[in-house]
């Protein structure tokens, strides 16, 4: 994989993730449902933290779906692996994911 190539990786990494954790479209609706599973009051974990007091945390599997550093480790290791065995295919995915993560971010920096 050339310097290019891994860069581009990166973005595509970066957009899934965004799509999978942030995103409405196209799985918003499959968060959403899990998240509420998870949050009903018999499932939640608390914790009690000094200074702080009680916490509650989603369980593992609702929790992954919110948070960025949980699940873009499991995308990422996922896209390399197509990446290494598809590398063709995955160069076309990588440009036009990393380019809906630049267009993405333009369109954040420059709307009113």
């Amino acid at each position: 994989m050339t310097g290019y190539q891994a860069l581009l990786a990166l973005a595509a990494v970066a957009r899934l993730t965004r799509l999978v954790t942030v995103d409405r479209m196209p799985v918003g609706w499959l968060r959403t449902r899990i998240v509420r599973a998870g949050s009903s009051p018999r499932r939640m974990r608390h914790e009690e933290l000094p200074g702080v007091g009680r916490v509650d945390h989603l369980p593992w599997w609702a929790e992954i779906w919110t948070c960025p550093w949980c699940v873009s480790i499991w995308i990422g290791a996922g896209y390399v692996a197509l990446c290494w065995a598809y590398p063709a295919v995955t160069m076309w995915t990588s440009t036009v994911l990393a380019a809906s993560l630049a267009a993405g971010i333009v369109a954040e920096q420059t709307s009113p």
